[in-house]
């Protein structure tokens, strides 16, 4: 949970899903209400052999592991406990041996009863290890900032991906064929092509919140797709991806 929190910690979402992998890697899995963003975090701890529950919010247990140092273990404790079923259904935490927490979780054997609820949980069970691997490009971080000022300046949420006949990408804000303000900003060559999409258009907002979260610059790996944007994080501790999808408007 510490290491998914960098990831999760930043995003204010509902119905997060733990699971272990076929590794026996802990893999935690989220998206937002609007399904634009998706989240999958792998622990890097081996042999985690916990049956699958789910996390209502992931802003209480944010606020646990904000309550002590979490780099000393001796004074942060965390342990889960198991249903009859042998499912997690509690999450005891002891922080400076002061305060007791106990966090009631969203377990499997409770959901199980509730066909519509554990559907929902189950849509949000995914795991992006393969959309990780296409990740490549590094990104400037001066090219956000750009991004993050234009979209300011000319009060545009969402922008647009498009690479020229010489092979340079662009993110576009507004339309250059009406008589609006609009701009474009030139990121760097890629190899792949990527498909013109005039309806599909990228939160900006989501876009600068999940590459810094990542770590920015040369820590997040990206993939530009006509549909969506895929970021990848990965240190010793854990992998994590983000894949932004774009709308149509």
């Amino acid at each position: 949970m510490i290491h998914a929190d960098k990831l999760l910690g930043r995003f204010d979402i509902e119905g997060i899903v733990c699971y272990p992998s076929t590794d026996k890697l802990c893999c935690f899995s989220a998206k937002t209400n609007d399904d634009l963003v998706y989240l999958f975090v792998k622990d890097k701890e081996p042999n985690y052999d916990y049956k699958e529950f789910g996390i209502r919010k992931w802003g209480a247990i944010h606020a646990i592991l904000d309550l002590g140092d979490i780099n000393q273990p001796e004074t942060f404790k965390m342990r889960l406990e198991t249903d009859d079923y042998g499912y997690p259904s509690v999450l005891h935490t002891i922080v400076n041996s002061n305060i007791k927490l106990t966090h009631y979780l969203q377990n499997y054997t409770f959901l199980s009863r509730q066909p519509e609820l554990l559907e929902l949980y189950k849509q949000k069970r995914f795991e992006l290890t393969n959309a990780a691997t296409m990740a490549q490009d590094i990104f400037d971080g001066n090219h956000i900032k750009s991004l993050t000022k234009i979209g300011t300046m000319l009060n545009e949420k969402y922008f647009r991906i498009n690479q020229t006949d010489d092979g340079d990408i662009y993110f576009y804000f507004g339309d250059e064929n009406q008589t609006i303000d609009s701009a474009k900003v030139a990121i760097n060559n890629r190899c792949q092509p990527i498909v013109w999409k005039t309806e599909t258009y990228f939160s900006l907002e989501y876009f600068t919140q999940l590459f810094r979260t990542l770590g920015g610059n040369e820590s997040v790996k990206m993939k530009l797709t006509p549909t969506q944007i895929i970021m990848v994080n990965e240190d010793q501790q854990a992998l994590r991806v983000a894949i932004l999808r774009g709308k149509n408007m």
